[in-house]
């Protein structure tokens, strides 16, 4: 077992303030890395674990986050973080870099503070370091600052990254997310000391994709549809009414971008002036889509293995006499061209493919009707599907791709949608028990609906859209002496699903998101598992590692 090299600060912090006249925000927790950690001269600190005093306002979250954001995403996908089983191990480990000394007069597992011994594990006068203090009523477990979690509002945000209490309980009715605003990987770690119990919802499910939309004044303006984030069940906001545009991308995900290749790129927030060609931009979550009165793709999904954009085919002959043109070297995340699934090289795994087809009505000089491309769907990826341990991929599953259209030359405009986020990676350690009776998720969102648009009767003016991909499902991973799910349970890490075309076109099809993964540590006899597990379970409790199916092993492991 290796341990975080850095002192450690209090687990909590609680933003729920507003100003004045301000209804107030829901209450946000950030990481424990994100808490302010003592100064390096290792001089006495005490460390808030109650609500901030400030202003909350929607960049609060970068600088309220504290010095420490990036090693949070090192500690969420499972390096060098100390765990709640470890506890005897703290002081002798940090004793070098925390401000003590060994004492050979103080007992194992102590170091001098101040001449006086101290367990750094779990002394709330020096927990973790000689000198940090925790706040008054909270306990220093495993050298953290720790309290309970167990939240009354709904819903609850929690930040990304890695988290420590001493019990968690989720209410009935109430709802636990994460925190968009600073969530750069979607990779959750609750690593508890007592009792973990669900009876509400804990949900890092990917966000849907949304569908285009056309402006009310003018069949030749609107809304590209956006992408949805991984590991949380929103949607980027809108952008402006263009003639060309391209809908914001989802967040969220592992730093497998989607690629734009020579294509004009257009951001989510702003309109095109004048491109011929252009695609949606880089994407972490689920690929934007596009609005286009001419040729553009949408954006490939983000992540390990994210889904294709819609498929265009080549420009047709009389479009290139007229001055058309195309681009080349859009794809997803992981490698996926147009209109592909992510590759998980392993069916259960693998997103859908998207469809191409075509609107009803033809253009002018001989140009057949538009070209409709779904996005295909995400998946987990190769080296997840083979890691079905959860061993060395603790990570969020992939978005899915934007639909793409060409429109040019034909007698309408029209946009295409986002494709969903991918589900979130969660782990759950608890070193007594955990118990589920309400809804433990990271499903992949679902892509955007295509735009119907119109039929050849009606002049295709607006034309129908093509569909976003499907996000993958994520990964669930329960660690714990016992563990008991109820009927009324439901765990699930499925993926997202595709989209039909419009009825006025030939294609445009989404794929659907790949399988996530479940992954069960618990001993024979402390499990008692009922309720619907999707992935389902092979064989109830017992150790199981089937494809397809939730892996279950004994506990310790």
């Amino acid at each position: 077992m290796r341990f975080s090299r850095r002192p450690f600060g209090s687990l909590l912090l609680l933003l729920s303030g507003g100003a004045c006249g301000e209804a107030a925000r829901p209450p946000i927790y950030t990481s424990d890395a994100a808490i302010g950690f003592p100064p390096d001269d290792g001089g006495p600190t005490t460390v808030d674990a109650g609500p901030d005093a400030g202003t909350p306002t929607p960049g609060d979250a970068a600088t309220d986050a504290g010095p420490s954001t990036q090693s949070d995403a090192a500690d969420a996908a499972g390096a060098d973080v100390v765990r709640p089983d470890v506890a005897s191990d703290v002081a002798s480990d940090v004793a070098s870099d925390v401000g003590g000394s060994p004492d050979a007069g103080c007992a194992a597992g102590q170091v001098t503070c101040g001449g006086a011994c101290r367990s750094l594990a779990t002394d709330a006068s020096h927990c973790g370091r000689c000198g940090l203090a925790c706040a008054a009523g909270v306990t220093c477990v495993a050298g953290f600052c720790q309290v309970a979690f167990n939240p009354s509002v709904n819903p609850t945000y929690l930040a990304a990254g890695t988290h420590s209490f001493t019990s968690v309980r989720i209410p009935a009715g109430v709802v636990v997310q994460l925190d968009t605003r600073s969530t750069s990987s979607a990779t959750l770690d609750l690593q508890v000391s007592g009792d973990v119990v669900i009876e509400g919802t804990l949900d890092l499910s990917g966000g849907a994709g949304t569908t285009s939309t056309i402006a009310p004044s003018s069949t030749t303006r609107g809304r590209a549809g956006t992408g949805g984030f991984t590991g949380a069940p929103v949607a980027a906001p809108p952008g402006p009414e263009c003639s060309f545009g391209a809908g914001a991308p989802g967040t969220g995900g592992m730093g497998a971008f989607s690629v734009v290749g020579t294509c004009t790129i257009g951001e989510g927030g702003a309109c095109l002036t004048s491109p011929f060609v252009f695609t949606a931009t880089y994407a972490r979550g689920g690929g934007g889509g596009v609005f286009t009165g001419l040729r553009a793709y949408g954006g490939g999904g983000g992540g390990a293995a994210g889904g294709g954009p819609g498929e265009l085919p080549a420009v047709p002959a009389p479009a290139v006499m007229r001055g058309q043109i195309d681009c080349m070297g859009v794809a997803a995340g992981g490698g996926a061209s147009g209109g592909r699934g992510g590759s998980a090289d392993a069916a259960p795994y693998d997103g859908e493919d998207g469809t191409t087809g075509r609107a009803q009505c033809a253009g002018a000089s001989g140009i057949p009707g538009a070209f409709l491309g779904g996005g295909g769907g995400g998946s987990i990826g190769a080296a997840a599907a083979v890691d079905l341990a959860v061993a060395t991929t603790f990570q969020p599953g992939s978005g899915g791709g934007g639909g793409s259209a060409d429109h040019g030359f034909r007698p309408g405009a029209g946009g295409t949608s986002g494709g969903g986020g991918g589900g979130g990676a969660l782990r759950i350690t608890s070193m007594t028990r955990i118990t589920v009776s309400g809804s433990v998720l990271a499903n992949g969102g679902a892509g955007g609906a295509a735009y119907v648009g119109t039929s050849m009767a009606e002049g295709c003016d607006p034309a129908p859209g093509a569909a976003g991909g499907g996000g993958s499902g994520g990964v669930i991973f329960l660690r714990a002496p016992q563990i008991t799910t109820s009927p009324t349970a439901r765990i699930s890490a499925v993926g997202g699903v595709g989209r039909l075309a419009s009825p006025f076109a030939t294609g445009g099809r989404s794929g659907a998101g790949g399988l996530g993964r479940i992954r069960l540590s618990v001993p024979t006899a402390g499990c008692m598992l009922a309720g619907t597990f999707a992935p389902p379970l092979a064989s109830a409790c017992a150790p199981s590692a089937m494809a397809g199916t939730t892996f279950v092993a004994t506990f310790p492991d």
